[in-house]
């Protein structure tokens, strides 16, 4: 399970929970003018924009989890399990394979609005990437500084959807995650007045939290993590890094605390941050707490992938 999060206007990023760890993921960097083969409709797709993310490549392919744009653009996928549905192949409309529609949303589009006009044409279609690599039932949550929107490819067709909430998890659809919000309008960060009996008194800070769900459903991880998103402070770009992963932190699932398939031990294998103004993506690791940052400002190869291997040891600071 996942929670991915937009704070203020200017940082993306998510935590990736999984009952397994990912030793094959990387920092990818795919250059603009890129050519990838969608294996959709087999063409060789023009990519107008640079992406940084979060992902593995398979025989010369990016796989993207997540990913922002040299525009600033951001998207991920999370899991949908149960409720995403794709489709066969329709001849009127842009045929897009789930694999692909990171780099193809990315690749295409500057903003949020753009995002919107070319999701009209586009069809989810049910085509794995290979036997080894089946497709994963996922939505997505696709920000820039000025928008959010949510896209679940569901029985219903594509649906897009406005994000107040800056905000994504997992099941069911988002519109129940709406909707659900309803049940926490008492919900404050302030000290909460006593209406019921003189006799009863507040005896902690943090009353105002009183009713706040804790568990780590994907329905109260979405309520917890809207929450804390809308209250949160900070004043300045490394107080906002700072603050987007406690943030996350706030979410985040350690090993022990939710068995999974077979019985294994759900984790959050990586948190990230991608920083809109200075394109740049932060990200740490269930193994390794200090922050890694890749910049697309650094100089990489414009003709093929760049990618970087997590940094998943510990590294500590020593004090002598």
């Amino acid at each position: 399970m996942c929670t991915a999060i937009k704070y203020k206007n200017n940082f993306y990023g998510r935590n990736l929970d999984l009952e397994y760890e990912l030793p094959w993921t990387k920092v990818i960097i795919m250059p603009k003018n890129y050519l990838l083969k969608f294996k959709s409709n087999n063409e060789n797709i023009d990519i107008k924009y640079s992406l940084i993310g979060m992902g593995m490549i398979a025989n010369e392919y990016p796989l993207f989890y997540d990913a922002m744009n040299e525009k600033g653009l951001f998207m991920a996928g999370l899991y949908f399990n149960g409720y995403a549905k794709y489709f066969e192949k329709q001849n009127d409309k842009n045929n897009v394979t789930p694999f692909e529609f990171i780099p193809y949303i990315l690749g295409s589009c500057s903003s949020v609005d753009e995002v919107k006009k070319i999701l009209q044409n586009v069809n989810i279609v049910d085509i794995p990437f290979s036997k080894e690599i089946p497709l994963t039932p996922l939505h997505w949550i696709i920000c820039d500084d000025k928008q959010c929107i949510v896209v679940e490819s569901t029985s219903d067709g594509l649906q897009i959807y406005d994000n107040p909430y800056k905000t994504l998890t997992n099941n069911p659809r988002f519109n129940f995650h709406l909707e659900n919000m309803n049940n926490y309008v008492n919900i404050s960060p302030d000290s909460r007045t006593n209406l019921f009996d003189s006799n009863i008194k507040i005896i902690s800070n943090g009353a105002g939290t009183i009713g706040l769900p804790g568990s780590l459903t994907s329905q109260d991880r979405f309520v917890r993590a809207a929450f804390t998103n809308s209250v949160s402070t900070s004043n300045n770009n490394e107080e906002d890094i700072s603050q987007f992963f406690h943030i996350l932190d706030s979410v985040a699932q350690t090993r022990g605390t939710v068995h999974a398939h077979e019985n294994k031990n759900e984790l959050t294998v990586y948190s990230d941050c991608y920083d809109f103004n200075n394109k740049t993506l932060y990200y740490k690791t269930y193994s390794n707490n200090r922050l890694t940052a890749i910049s697309l400002n650094n100089s990489y190869d414009k003709n093929k992938l760049t990618s970087y291997d997590l940094e998943l040891k510990q590294d500590i600071k020593w004090v002598k």
